[in-house]
């Protein structure tokens, strides 16, 4: 990103402290001018202002995408950049525009007739392929240069051209023209001309497009919110309604449809590559990075000599990279790896919390989604207390007779909310309590019974970070008047007070102890600690402590993990506010579950078998008995519960033992083993004391065995100090043995009846059960397979060619591809958090196939046919374990010619309603028109032309509510009717043109629940003037006591009226004759 950065500091003038990555790869976050960009936009280049009158952590913190206010003259653009370098290779054209158009009938027979024109046509090139191209190679009037052809295909979609910059001639030469005339598909060939006046609504416009000598910028407006966020923070924004994501899809499909028009691929789609608004309208923003890969894979086959055939090409030559040889053997094999090295010591346990929070979406810098790691001591005695890491530190610090407070009192608060209505319904019964401009309320969400908020807020964030924090930010974010000693003076008293966890600073960056305000004194570290520097390292060093690694999993659960939801989150007094609120309303941030099942514990070196054996030998093969004293350390006790296993902590093996019982001691006695050699032996032996279990005493009994202690070995196990031949000694002791050297020593005891008693806790089986526990993680959780057997090497190679250059049909295919990974990931979201945002299509689709494979039971069933339509499931099921075919790059499978009678998936082809497998209802089209008119009127629409944008969108609604919209759809488009009737230009007549159609189909009872605030508001808005007389004409009051009914209106409505009745509205918009209409209200009551 370092070079797209400087390019866009010299190209465009932009400050490198305004510029930030953006959400997506290759894409930078800028803070500029609005004057800046309205430049752009009259095609001026202007030298961009610099932002000095903030300091830079301000300007960082309006880059972050959870920050929706900004200064007052300045905006954000989104910035991609592809260097001319990198388009140096060559795409095969194609007449693509072809199979755009015969999609686009409505006649059964002219689509079937396409279709057949299609399906030959496709057999014809697939012969010609391999048959024919092989050998004779491709012709060089058949090829375009990449740059150009992305160029031609931005200015074609956002009906623009590139503005060039002083250093670039703004306009090409006569011959240079000519070249493109002739290499390039003319306009008219490949869509009509009502296509080139008009963009694609569901492609997001372009601010700007520049050109430099050596870079193509495309300039982007910020979008706030994407699918991905809505998946992620808000899954309930799309529950319970099919139709919801039904629509998003049919916007994406039209955006492809427009950008394929265009000639330009949208590459590896992904759910943050689609910009979303409260209202579901759906926006695709390009993102150009694939080109550049492509480019970069060009030069690579370049510099081994693979370049363009001119000949018969060789069969034994491969066309792909070696990715596409072998699917990897596991979807998650990244984070399985990360998690395994984390369980058997090799992560360090900062390393391995940093990247969950990197999974779970967080962002280093944002004071909304900052990292977040547990507080592990509390500095009250040296080197700390270690804390309880099972229970939560808002648990902690609240104590559980508060949280059980807090759960009981939403919870009633809830039940007491749920209450009744008004009677009566219309089509599609109730509707959702989401549908609004704005969604539900925080206030709504309160009442649902929860434990805590957050993990980390900006308040505690900025508190936090209060050292290195500018005055006028604390002051906006913790209070508004400064008062320095508020804030907590030692890391002490900061752990003590905060109910949130901490952030990776206080591990890692001595700078935060360090005031930047002169009333403001450096943070106070503990007595014990000699610098701030000193603390950092103590601090780093008890995060990684045998005794936080023990417990540090706990944490985990409650933070990441599967302690987040249902009843487990309940039992741990944990139920968070963000996960169970069903919130509509869109955020980017929010607490994400990473695991559904209990995470593993971090284990201890292995004490059964460790990598080298104890120093210990048999001295003697007499041995008469043996006692193993009992060691007893703090380190394996916590609040009196004993673990099962003292190799590592187990996730449900706890046992409450009495602290007055003393633990078993060893075996009571061994018999005699076999004499070989004894009497040397013997003479050598060391004396071993025993401790007798009644009292503890020391015996005088010597035991045959010469026992040297590794410096590795643990003081509390028998059996990790025990040889494996005495081991085998132990488990081979018979009847025959000789009593005679036991008959001394034991008492009342028969030898044949001899047990081999073991401490309390000691579990040979524990190794097994931690792998069984591991194991089960792997798979329920992450979805990872544990064991592969070796697959098969050999690879169909038969028919495969080398494929000389890249064509537009197979970048279109790839995107659709893209398009059913973004679909299944939009089901499986929960199952794919190991899926980091910028991971390659190919890791993607290779984890929604295993899901996909595994059961499709999330995905609803009448999506199933378009899923296996764009991945063939069924033919790639279990392809994880088994080599696949290659197939030409950058595709991901290659699609048959004909697929199910039709030719391969393209937008054309599901967007129409014939062919489609997707179950779009019929009323999307018009609902479609509906919106999208509505945003392209309100965006230059005035207080004059506001009666004259309402009635084209009610004779859009007209024909809209005639095609059997159900109560999904109603969902979709009344915020769209609210927003016109809460605009002050459009709300008069929205009122009086829309109400009627509107209302008649939501019946009674979501009429008065929807639309009978905003009909108040128009009737008490002092500035809704113009034409207001409508709204007291005895039709309209006739409509609204029939719609609403009699009740309602009387209770509501009526004193806005009785108010112009009697004279006390002071101004009424019209003659004096039209105000006397009003009089005729009750002729009709």
């Amino acid at each position: 990103m370092d070079w797209l950065m400087r390019a866009v500091e010299k190209d465009l003038g932009i400050d490198r402290r305004q510029q930030g990555p953006g959400p997506r790869p290759r894409e930078l976050i800028a803070l500029v001018p609005t004057r800046w960009v309205m430049g752009l936009k009259e095609r001026r280049i202007m030298r961009c202002a610099r932002f000095d009158c903030i300091s830079e952590p301000e300007i960082r913190t309006y880059l972050q995408c959870s920050q929706a206010k900004l200064p007052t003259g300045w905006t954000r653009v989104c910035i991609q950049g592809l260097r001319k370098s990198k388009l140096s290779y060559r795409l095969a054209r194609d007449s693509c525009h072809q199979q755009m158009e015969f999609m686009s009938q409505d006649s059964y027979v002219k689509t079937m007739q396409c279709v057949s024109q299609q399906n030959v046509r496709n057999l014809w090139r697939d012969a010609h392929y391999k048959r024919v191209q092989a050998y004779a190679g491709a012709s060089e009037q058949m090829h375009v240069a990449a740059v150009d052809s992305v160029r031609h295909a931005l200015q074609r979609l956002f009906n623009s051209t590139f503005i060039s910059s002083d250093r670039v001639s703004p306009s090409l030469s006569p011959a240079r023209e000519k070249e493109k005339e002739n290499c390039l598909p003319s306009s008219s060939s490949c869509f009509s001309k009502s296509q080139t006046d008009h963009m694609c609504p569901n492609v997001l416009p372009a601010e700007c497009l520049l050109e430099t000598a050596e870079m193509l910028y495309v300039i982007l407006p910020y979008t706030q919110y994407s699918l991905h966020d809505i998946v992620s923070f808000s899954p309930a924004k799309l529950a319970n309604s099919h139709a919801k994501v039904l629509f998003i899809l049919y916007q994406l499909l039209t955006a492809l449809q427009g950008c394929h028009a265009a000639g330009l691929s949208c590459g590896e789609l992904s759910l943050q590559d689609i910009a979303v608004d409260e209202q579901l309208c759906s926006r695709l923003k390009l993102n150009l990075a694939h080109y550049e890969e492509l480019g970069t894979e060009w030069d690579a086959n370049s510099a081994t000599g693979r370049q363009m055939p001119k000949g018969p090409l060789p069969r034994n030559n491969v066309c792909v990279s070696q990715e596409n040889k072998t699917i990897c053997e596991d979807c998650f094999d990244e984070l399985k790896k990360l998690v395994l090295d984390w369980v058997h010591g090799r992560v360090s346990n900062f390393r391995y919390l940093m990247e969950l929070s990197r999974l779970a979406g967080r962002r280093e810098g944002d004071p909304n989604y900052h990292p977040v790691l547990p507080w592990v001591v509390d500095f009250t005695v040296p080197f700390g207390k270690f804390r309880d890491l099972r229970r939560s530190k808002f648990r902690l610090n609240k104590g559980d007779k508060q949280l059980d407070f807090t759960y009981e009192m939403t919870k009633e608060a809830l039940a007491a909310a749920s209450g009744g209505g008004i009677g009566g319904s219309g089509v599609g019964g109730d509707l959702g309590g989401s549908i609004g401009a704005g969604g539900a309320g925080p206030s709504d969400h309160l009442h649902v019974p929860h434990h805590i908020s957050d993990v980390l807020s900006d308040i505690t964030y900025y508190v936090y970070k209060a050292r290195q924090t500018p005055k006028s930010v604390l002051c906006s974010h913790v209070r508004s008047q400064w008062e320095p000693n508020e804030y907590p003076a030692s890391m002490e008293r900061m752990q003590s007070w905060t109910p949130d966890e901490c952030i990776p600073e206080f591990y890692t960056d001595p700078s935060i102890f360090r005031s930047i305000h002169p009333d403001m004194p450096d943070l106070d570290v503990p007595s014990w600690c000699k610098s701030c520097e000193e603390f950092i390292e103590i601090h780093r060093r008890l995060l990684e402590s045998k005794e936080v690694s023990q417990y540090l999993h706990h944490w985990i659960d409650l933070t990441f993990g599967y302690k987040l939801s249902g009843k487990e989150a309940v039992k741990a007094k944990n139920v968070c506010l963000h996960l169970v609120d069903h919130h509509t309303n869109l955020t980017t941030c929010g607490v994400v579950q990473l695991f559904d099942q209990p995470h593993p514990p971090r284990l201890s070196p292995s004490l059964y078998a460790s990598a080298e054996p104890p120093l210990l030998g048999l001295a003697a093969l007499n041995v008469p008995s043996l006692h193993i004293p009992q060691v007893k350390t703090a380190a394996d006790t916590v609040d009196g519960m004993v673990p099962e296993s003292t190799g590592c902590e187990s996730s449900s093996s706890w046992t409450m033992v009495d602290r007055d019982e003393e633990l078993e001691q060893g075996m009571e006695a061994l018999d005699s083993l076999a004499s070989a050699g004894s009497s040397s032996s013997v003479s050598s032996a060391v004396p071993m004391p025993s401790v007798s279990t009644a009292g503890g005493k020391m015996v005088g009994e010597h035991a045959a065995l010469i026992v040297s202690q590794s410096p590795s070995s643990f003081p509390g196990d028998f059996t990790g100090g025990l040889g494996p031949g005495l081991r085998s000694a132990m488990l081979q002791r018979g009847g025959s043995t000789n009593k005679k050297h036991g008959e001394g020593s034991l008492t009342a005891t028969n030898v044949e009846e001899i047990k081999i008693v073991l401490p309390e806790g000691f579990n040979p089986l524990q190794p097994l059960e931690e792998l069984e526990k591991l194991n089960n993680f792997l798979v329920k959780s992450l979805h990872a397979e544990v064991w592969h057997p070796a697959g098969s090497t050999d690879c169909m190679r038969d028919g495969v060619i080398l494929e000389s250059l890249l064509s537009h049909t197979q970048l279109y295919q790839r995107d659709m591809q893209a398009l059913g990974v973004l679909i299944a990931e939009i089901f499986y979201a929960s199952k794919l958090r190991g899926l980091n945002a910028g991971t390659p299509l190919r890791q993607r689709f290779q984890a929604v196939m295993k899901l996909c494979s595994a059961s499709l039971r999330d995905v609803p069933l009448s999506l199933h046919h378009a899923l296996e339509t764009l991945l063939l499931i069924e033919k790639h099921s279990g392809m994880a374990n088994r080599n696949v075919p290659d197939c030409p790059s950058p595709l991901l499978f290659k699609y048959e010619p004909i697929c199910d009678g039709l030719p391969p998936p393209s937008p054309c082809q599901f967007l129409n309603p014939i062919i489609t497998p997707f179950p779009f209802p019929s009323y999307f089209e018009a609902l479609h028109g509906f919106i999208f008119s509505y945003h392209s009127k309100m965006e230059t629409t005035c207080s004059l032309q506001g009666r004259d944008v309402v009635f084209h969108l009610w004779q859009q609604l007209e024909t809209l509510l005639r095609g059997n919209i159900t109560g999904e759809g109603l969902e979709i488009l009344l915020p769209f009717i609210l927003a016109l009737m809460l605009e002050e230009s459009t709300a008069v007549y929205a009122t009086w043109y829309l109400f009627e159609p509107i209302s008649g189909v939501l019946g009674p009872r979501n009429a008065n629940k929807y639309l009978l605030k905003p009909l108040i508001n128009v009737y008490e808005n002092p500035h809704c003037l113009r034409g207001r007389f409508y709204l007291y004409t005895d039709c309209f009051i006739l409509q609204l006591i029939v719609r609403l009914g009699l009740q309602a209106f009387l209770s509501s409505l009526l004193p806005h009226v009785l108010q112009v009745i009697t004279g006390f509205e002071s101004s009424i918009s019209g003659s004096g004759e039209e105000s006397c209409k009003g009089l005729r209200v009750f002729n009709a009551i």
